[in-house]
């Protein structure tokens, strides 16, 4: 794992190279292990190494090809590199210089062309400099795994894997982006490739951008779903599923340096941790993360049954005490935009204890988005009796206190009734309380720009993207085209990267990936059981407690912190000054709620928390801004 970043000039003066050397500061932390920078008239590249793959210089970036034409910048992992690096030998006769993933790339390139990226099994961002052809490719994995941005303006394109590395160009404007603001409001993060600064993009999961002369233009290089479903008798699909993942695991624990697994003690995390045990040569190291804040201790418990019976090198990592206020403003910096998932915070609280020992952890992330592991997707699957239920408990709602479970059901429910399917699927999914508008909070000036946007854009365009699919299959489609690339994947990226450790996701293989998708939703969810497939492909490897247990999402009291010990800090950064004047805030209206909810006749923590997270951004990016 690494960090990239980069320029490309389409005319006119190239930047100073400090420039570079001011990028490859910026993301040391991706890669702290060794760093390389290159240059020509027209082009700067850099790279920051975190060594995983070939730990000798053979490895080092920016990787050139013997003649020089070409140039690689590279983050990620290529689990399918060996298999790759195979063909190329005996087929075409290509000579390594190094083991390294790396080189594999670039040797594809050179073979193959642009077409060495939809071959590539694995997760990376990379930019190619191509100076036979005048060009520079940027890309992304199929599943959006690993972060990249870009920037284009007048007559220069800068790209980096993390937006700070961007805000070194100096003759970068910031600007607020208020689409990107409004989806905040309901989804915790921007989406798709809009950001908070105007003007700055993510490049889409499979994308590819082509930067020449005439400046960037863009083209998907895979469509990762299928066009046909299939619909296998169920325990021939279990089969499949359960070799599909052995496969997976074992591709992922390829590396030169010691590879460790997130043990949650749900399914995912422990099917991975089973199966990585019982295929690999060496003893497992498996982690669980025992938060003093949390009083529910079963699922350490659990962990560590699991762990005694895989014998696996088991650590419970003790998170004591620690400075909330510290971690909170670590977090907005390491995201470079506000991201309210408060699930970030015990996350960089467990890769900042393992201080970069191992560099490598296995995680489960996808097990729910590609097999229906989330009661949304029952609800959705019967719509029509869930909405029935929701206006029954209509007429209760002013009862029903904000921020509760109940209230949560309850909007999900009513979300139901809406005639559009992508609204459908962007209610369920969107944080506000029941009958709350998230635009409130805000000054008129800010409200009346968001309320010009679409929120829930990006919906649309997924959802008309499998107009022809079940609500069950959409939903799924859905979720893996936004919410694990836009939230899940960003928050365990930057929360991990921040402390130099690379985190690897089996359930996102290539071929597991595919297999998964192109089966009918009846086979992931029936009469409500979820993940029925992937359960019964994990009988025997799994105890029945695991497979069939209740599931736990991860708790963290955002609500009591905001009461105490944020109180003070929540109160202080609202009424800053500076926020105040520029009228950021419907400064009455969030004074009012802030009262209300420290003194509990409210429950506002969410909503506190998304302003409370904005608010640091946005002094920090604006305060010194004339």
């Amino acid at each position: 794992m690494c960090g990239l970043a980069g320029f490309f000039v389409l005319n006119g003066d190239v930047p100073e190279k400090a420039l570079l050397d001011r990028m490859a500061r910026t993301l040391r932390h991706r890669g702290p292990d060794d760093y390389g920078t290159y240059s020509n008239a027209r082009i700067g590249l850099v790279h920051t190494r975190l060594s995983i793959i070939d730990l000798s210089s053979h490895g080092h970036q920016p990787m050139s090809s013997a003649d020089e034409s070409v140039t690689l910048v590279f983050n990620g992992e290529i689990y399918n590199h060996v298999e790759l690096r195979q063909e190329l030998t005996s087929k075409y006769g290509c000579s390594f210089k190094s083991s390294s993933d790396t080189e594999v790339i670039l040797q594809g390139y050179l073979t193959w062309g642009d077409e060495i990226l939809s071959k590539l099994n694995g997760m990376f961002a990379l930019a190619i400099y191509d100076k036979s052809k005048g060009r520079v490719i940027l890309a992304r994995d199929r599943f959006g795994v690993k972060p990249l941005y870009v920037f284009e303006q007048n007559n220069i394109v800068v790209f980096a894997s993390e937006i700070k590395a961007i805000l070194d160009y100096e003759e970068f404007y910031k600007e607020l982006n208020l689409q990107s603001l409004g989806e905040y409001l309901y989804f915790t993060s921007s989406l798709g490739d809009q950001t908070f600064f105007s003007g700055v993009k993510s490049i889409s999961p499979g994308e590819c951008v082509l930067i020449t002369d005439q400046g960037t233009s863009k083209h998907s290089f895979v469509d990762i779903f299928p066009r046909k479903e299939i619909k296998p008798k169920l325990n021939d699909a279990a089969k499949e599923v359960r070799r599909l993942l052995e496969s997976a695991v074992e591709r992922q624990l390829v590396s030169d340096v010691p590879v460790g697994v997130f043990l949650s003690g749900g399914v995912d995390s422990a099917a991975i941790a089973t199966i990585a045990s019982r295929i690999s040569r060496q003893r497992i190291r498996t982690y669980t993360a025992d938060f003093t804040f949390t009083k529910d201790k079963g699922e350490v418990e659990q962990a560590s049954k699991i762990a005694e019976k895989i014998g696996s090198d088991h650590k419970i990592i003790d998170i004591g005490p620690f400075d909330l206020v510290d971690t909170l403003e670590a977090l907005v910096d390491a995201h470079d935009e506000p991201f309210s998932d408060a699930a970030n915070i015990p996350i960089y609280l467990m890769s900042q204890k393992l201080q970069g020992s191992p560099k490598v952890i296995l995680q489960g992330d996808g097990g729910d988005e590609l097999f229906a592991g989330y009661a949304r997707y029952s609800r959705i699957q019967y719509s029509k009796y869930s909405w029935l239920l929701g206006k029954v408990l209509m007429p209760f709602a002013n009862m029903i206190p904000s921020g509760s479970k109940l209230n949560r059901s309850l909007k999900a429910l009513h979300a139901l009734h809406y005639a559009e399917e992508e609204l459908k699927a962007a209610n369920i999914m969107s944080q506000e309380p029941y009958g709350e508008d998230p635009t409130m909070w805000l000054g008129r000036k800010f409200r009346d720009g968001v309320r010009k946007t679409d929120p829930f854009s990006r919906y649309r365009q997924i959802f008309q993207k499998f107009a022809d699919k079940d609500p069950v299959q959409r939903m799924l489609y859905t979720d893996l085209s936004i919410i694990l690339p836009d939230i899940y994947f960003s928050k365990v990226d930057r929360a991990c990267m921040a402390n130099g450790i690379e985190i690897r996701v089996p359930m996102m293989d290539n071929d597991l990936v595919a297999y998964a998708l192109s089966l009918q939703s009846s086979l992931k969810v029936r009469y409500g059981i979820k993940k029925r497939v992937l359960k019964i492909a994990l009988k025997g490897v799994l105890d029945e407690s695991i497979l069939h247990g209740p599931k736990k999402g991860f708790n963290v009291p955002i609500s009591d912190w905001l009461r105490d010990p944020l109180a003070d800090y929540l109160r202080k950064t609202l009424s800053d000054g500076f926020l105040v004047e520029s009228g950021l805030f419907n400064i009455n209206e969030v004074h009012r709620r802030v009262e209300m909810h420290i003194s509990k006749k409210a429950d506002f923590g969410v909503s506190l928390y998304k302003m409370l997270v904005f608010a640091v951004w946005y002094k920090k990016h604006f305060e010194k801004i004339d």
